[in-house]
């Protein structure tokens, strides 16, 4: 019985955790009673407190010269989106659902194609054996082509 008791690693951690709680609460308790280690804390979190609210500003300016929206603004447009959803849901459950719409009209709805190609078109899209040869260059002309 003892020997398993001493190899229980479960039991071990438990200890030692006990342990290192015990030694750092006794570190902080005598950090706090002294006065120039709050002092120091106090300044350090105001100068962390200041930095943040630097960064955020200078983030806000540069959001706005590149006409980008900051979180805030984008967390303010998904609680308006939020609401117009959800006061559809509720216009189209009072309602019974979507519309027809005159825009999904099937096939077999819609008239017959009658129109026929006039003869020029028809000519256009057959390649004639008879084609006129390219245009000659004048010799004294040069043409200058855009770049």
């Amino acid at each position: 019985m003892t020997s398993k008791a001493l190899l229980d690693p479960l039991e071990m951690w438990h200890k030692a955790l006990a342990q290192w709680e015990t030694t750092v609460n006794d570190l902080s308790n005598r950090g706090t009673s002294n006065e120039h280690y709050t002092r120091a804390m106090q300044k350090a979190s105001t100068v962390a407190l200041e930095a943040q609210q630097k960064f955020d500003a200078a983030n806000s300016r540069l959001l706005e010269a590149m006409n980008l929206p900051s979180r805030q603004q984008v967390d303010e447009l998904a609680g308006r989106l939020l609401k117009i959803e959800e006061m559809l849901a509720l216009l189209l459950e009072r309602t019974g659902g979507l519309p027809q719409t005159a825009t999904t009209v099937p096939d077999a709805v819609r008239p017959p194609r009658t129109r026929k190609p006039s003869p020029r078109d028809t000519a256009a899209a057959t390649p004639q054996a008879t084609a006129a040869p390219p245009a000659a260059k004048s010799a004294g002309r040069s043409r200058k082509t855009a770049p």
